[in-house]
């Protein structure tokens, strides 16, 4: 597949933040074709890996739904076990060639000092990488309806599936 979202729920906004949750979809502009994954982390091992937290986003994610707090409960993995899953994922449906599709200043670092954290690599190149706010900005995308619960990372990546796949078919 030529194209994949990767989305993060962590307990931080910075490149060191905890996450607590991992998703990503693989997916064809002109088909209904996805190949899903979503995997929930353990905080406790998130931050036993050396990350951190931020006040200001537990605060947050107090006021954010009570779906999207419960999302990130379920299937706890540790750190390592949850980058492996992972890994495993995206190298199987991953080339050089695939659009990752993503907030490029906020998941893929985060997803990187993780990888780092547990003696990883990570699963796609540096290039790989395009940004979904570019997209939202440059075309307006504010009417594509969400689905699902806005805050569950699965969610956000095929949110993130559909703003892609309106730019590519409008431009």
């Amino acid at each position: 597949m030529r194209h994949a979202t990767i989305d993060l729920e962590t307990m931080g906004t910075r490149s060191t933040s905890a996450i607590v949750s991992i998703a990503a979809v693989f997916f064809e502009i002109e088909t209904d074709t996805t190949k899903e994954f979503i995997c929930n982390v353990d905080l406790a091992s998130s931050l036993g890996h050396g990350a951190t937290i931020d006040a200001s986003t537990i605060y947050w994610w107090m006021q954010q739904s009570m779906e999207a707090r419960e999302s990130l409960l379920p299937n706890l993995n540790d750190l390592p076990v949850a980058l492996k899953k992972f890994a495993t994922f995206f190298a199987e449906h991953n080339d050089e060639r695939t659009s990752i599709w993503t907030h490029p200043s906020f998941d893929p670092p985060i997803l990187t000092n993780a990888f780092h954290a547990c003696g990883l690599v990570e699963p796609y190149k540096y290039y790989q990488i395009r940004c979904l706010r570019t997209l939202e900005e440059l075309y307006g995308w504010t009417d594509i309806p969400r689905t699902g619960t806005h805050h569950n990372a699965l969610d956000d990546c095929l949110y993130q599936m559909e703003v892609v796949k309106q730019t590519w078919r409008n431009r």
